[in-house]
């Protein structure tokens, strides 16, 4: 919690009057977190008046991310060297007393860097160079594929659009888009008959009504989950999963489906944050390309899984500006939902909807992805909600969605 006190002592204050300050540390990365850091560490040097340094890992470990970012300070607590963020980097003192510390990326660059690192390690480390993402046409799968071009090289990274029988024409034709502009392969296969085959399948077994919703939307994702991880076992490579973190909180995915794959490197930005992402992309496109990589009709289309005829994300989950919000201050910083209905304007119904969602979601994230952290409370061990539990504080008729 911010501005928690953690030591029952000052632990910087028995080092008055020592000549410098070393400190070796493996501290995991959040967003905006090296501004904070630099700032601690300045108030350090100040109270021993003393040079401090700050030594930092870099890299990827599963989830975890380590920016670096490395410091060195004077005694009056000015940053003298700075190593980049995501980077390594050997620093030294400057020799005619000036700074040589570089300035600190913005919120979404910092992102866009340390999201690429977590992919590249992830690969690295497990032995594996490529990667493969189902493009749908819209924003997430954009933006993954984006960063595993950047992290990876655009020969790694394998682009594979599965249309069903209700995917729209512009769909379609943006996921090929987005491929060609950022220079990945790409592949397509209609998934049209399989899901029909498995759909008739499953009313031979069943007692059920065959033409249930959840049964035909389903099987699409997990048609289409079956043909990524196929190609990834037949090619040797590993499937990036696009989930974002507001349609984790509300569960807004398919098990054994769209959520397939190794790791999700944007399960931990909202909504909000994959649009900045895209943006950025844009305004600065990876070094191989001369134009934007991702379309602006897929930043302007509805979000949708389109899993059925005419379907947007908005006909099954309240808006995303309301999730993020409720990510941010229900997740992040345990706010109730009073305190987050007055500060958002949203309705209580809105806001308890979305908290229900996200308490019978559990099981759902505990069978995904692990997701890159880039924030202080990813849907990780830090964050321990039972699956079989009632939640008292908000009563509901509604069964929990077993998709």
């Amino acid at each position: 919690v911010t501005g928690q006190r953690r030591h029952g002592m000052n632990p910087i204050a028995q080092y008055t009057g020592v000549d410098i300050l070393v400190n070796l540390s493996a501290s995991p990365y959040r967003i905006n977190k090296p501004s904070s850091r630099a700032a601690r560490f300045g108030d350090h040097a100040a109270e021993i008046d003393a040079p401090v340094i700050f030594a930092n890992q870099v890299g990827g470990n599963d989830d975890i991310l380590f920016d670096g970012t490395s410091l060195m300070l004077d005694a009056t607590g000015t940053t003298v060297a700075a190593a980049p963020v995501g980077k390594p980097r050997v620093l030294f003192g400057p020799s005619n007393g000036e700074s040589t510390a570089p300035a600190v990326p913005s919120e979404t660059m910092q992102l866009r860097r340390m999201l690429k690192l977590g992919i590249r390690d992830y690969l690295h480390k497990t032995g594996f160079e490529d990667v493969v993402i189902g493009l749908s046409g819209g924003i997430d799968s954009s933006v993954t594929a984006a960063l595993a071009a950047e992290a990876l090289g655009p020969e790694h990274v394998y682009g594979v659009t599965l249309p069903s029988a209700i995917t729209a024409k512009e769909n379609r034709s943006d996921a090929e888009r987005v491929a060609r502009n950022l220079g990945i392969r790409f592949g397509e296969q209609g998934i049209k008959s399989l899901s029909k085959t498995a759909v008739e399948s499953i009313a031979q077994l069943t007692s059920g009504d065959d033409t249930r919703g959840i049964t035909h939307e389903n099987v699409q994702a997990r048609m289409r989950g079956l043909l990524l991880m196929g190609i990834a076992n037949d090619t040797g490579a590993l499937v990036l999963t696009p989930d974002n973190k507001s349609e984790a909180a509300v569960g807004y995915c398919t098990l054994y489906g769209d959520a397939v794959g190794a790791i999700a490197p944007l399960g931990d930005c909202t909504k909000r944050r994959v649009y900045a992402l895209a943006e950025a992309f844009n305004s600065e496109p990876p070094s191989w390309l001369d134009s934007a990589p991702i379309p602006d009709s897929v930043l302007e289309k509805a979000p949708t899984a389109e899993l059925a005829e005419g379907q947007t994300d908005q006909d099954d989950i309240p808006p995303y500006d309301v999730i993020d919000a409720v990510v941010k201050s229900y997740v992040g910083n345990k706010q109730s939902v009073e305190r987050i209905v007055t500060e958002t304007g949203a309705t209580q119904e809105q806001i308890e909807t979305i908290v229900r969602r996200l308490t019978r979601s559990e099981f759902k994230r505990k069978q995904t992805p692990p997701a890159l952290r880039v924030t202080a409370k990813a849907f990780d061990s830090g964050w321990r909600y039972p699956i079989a539990a009632s939640y008292d504080e908000i009563v509901s008729d509604d069964p929990v969605n077993g998709s």
